[in-house]
């Protein structure tokens, strides 16, 4: 059932709704203040977490939406699937990006969880990231034919798991190695730089350890982060100019009063496939 998700029409007919809707609930707002305050205002209105909750209303009605003319809980349920790990997701690659860097690579600003590397607010956006994952990699398979080899059975999921994490545990040994050989006493920007690539460079190796076509796992890594790294800060935009406030700032090389860095398009690319990931590993019971 859950490959209908993928497979069906139901992601580009959730993104179109997603986008009414969106266009609906401003509307309302827009007309709720005038009411109430008998003047026009379009953008920053008064934050609450009421507000808040309006604002990213669109993006959880259409999952119950469509469900509700297909008399099913699919879609809804694997966005909720989608926002619990999209948050876990973060915490971790926050928890490995600390042991690298001196600061966070980004800090949340509201009900936070977790040392600020998460918000109990980002279920939502997760939710909607692993939809845009999916599209993307739907988008793609649908234009470039199928991207793997073979078709991977849970154990050959656990193999990639198993042969990931010990890279990373390898990569942070003789990170600490080099550390104490080569002291690190300030981080100016070719430091930074030197680490950052040393530390993505993981997520370039994994692909290896996929039965996908190597050049594949590359053009959809990239794919992913461009466009997570744009859907991001158009909602992080939009969170700004319809609520006035900011959910997060990155700390390294930014953008725009910290709402982004083009340093977020690498683990966007590689959080592509952890989505992909999920949603494989969850057809195998649903």
């Amino acid at each position: 059932m859950i490959k209908t998700v993928f497979y069906s029409d139901f992601l580009h007919n959730y993104f179109l709704l997603t986008f009414v809707f969106l266009i609906l609930a401003y509307l309302i707002s827009v007309f709720s203040y005038y009411v109430v305050h008998r003047k026009i205002k379009l953008s920053n209105f008064r934050f609450s977490y009421r507000n808040y909750y309006i604002m990213v209303s669109p993006f959880l009605l259409p999952p119950l939406f469509i469900g509700f003319l297909e008399g099913t809980l699919i879609y809804f349920l694997v966005f909720l699937y989608f926002g619990f790990f999209g948050v876990m997701g973060e915490i971790i690659f926050s928890i490995l990006w600390k042991i690298y860097f001196k600061k966070p690579f980004w800090e949340y600003k509201l009900l936070t969880i977790a040392n600020k590397f998460s918000s109990l607010l980002n279920f939502i956006p997760w939710g909607v990231g692993g939809f845009l994952f999916l599209l993307v990699t739907n988008t793609y398979i649908n234009n470039s034919g199928n991207i793997f080899y073979q078709e991977m059975s849970i154990g050959e999921m656990i193999n990639v798991f198993i042969l990931a994490t010990s890279l990373f545990i390898l990569q942070i040994f003789l990170f600490k190695v080099i550390v104490k050989l080569f002291s690190f006493k300030r981080e100016n920007r070719k430091i930074i730089l030197i680490k950052y690539f040393y530390f993505v460079s993981s997520f370039f190796l994994i692909g290896i350890f996929m039965p996908i076509y190597y050049f594949d796992y590359l053009v959809l890594f990239f794919f992913y982060g461009i466009f997570a790294f744009f859907a991001e800060y158009l909602f992080g935009k939009m969170s700004k100019t319809i609520i006035g406030k900011k959910l997060w700032t990155y700390e390294y090389l930014t953008i725009d009063k910290k709402h982004t860095t083009p340093l977020n398009i690498f683990p966007f690319g590689l959080a592509g496939y952890y989505f992909f990931f999920l949603f494989l590993f969850l057809s195998f019971f649903v």
